[in-house]
């Protein structure tokens, strides 16, 4: 199966490279932006576990895993929320949410991130 199909649907990708990578412990994700115009909003996400040491990726996920979907979801949320392409609304609810992450998980917690490819 094609990865690009999985995290697009059935949007096509606007590069065959990701938008942006971001990860948070082992827990990494992709993000395509796609050309749909039928979508709101054009972008799509996959989510993997990645063995740092081997670089094997499953999506499969233990209990310990749950943290770093926080640490991502506050990731993807910060991203989003500065990117003007998206509705304002939209927006600020995803600045709201980033927000309440970060008061919510401390400064104790390590976040890697990829800038964006424009």
């Amino acid at each position: 199966m094609n990865s690009r199909l999985d995290a697009t649907r059935n949007g096509k990708p606007k590069s065959s490279k990701p938008y942006t990578v971001a990860g948070a412990g082992e827990i990494v994700t992709s993000v395509w932006e796609i050309d749909d115009p039928d979508e709101l909003v054009a972008f799509r996400f996959n989510v993997f576990h990645m063995d740092a040491e081997s670089g094997e990726v499953v999506q499969q996920f233990g209990i310990a895993d749950i943290p770093y979907f926080a640490l991502l979801a506050q990731a993807l949320a910060t991203l989003f929320s500065i990117d003007e392409r998206l509705p304002q609304e939209l927006r600020d609810d995803l600045g709201c949410l980033a927000h309440c992450l970060d008061e919510a998980l401390g400064e104790d917690v390590e976040l890697k991130s990829a800038q964006p490819k424009h």
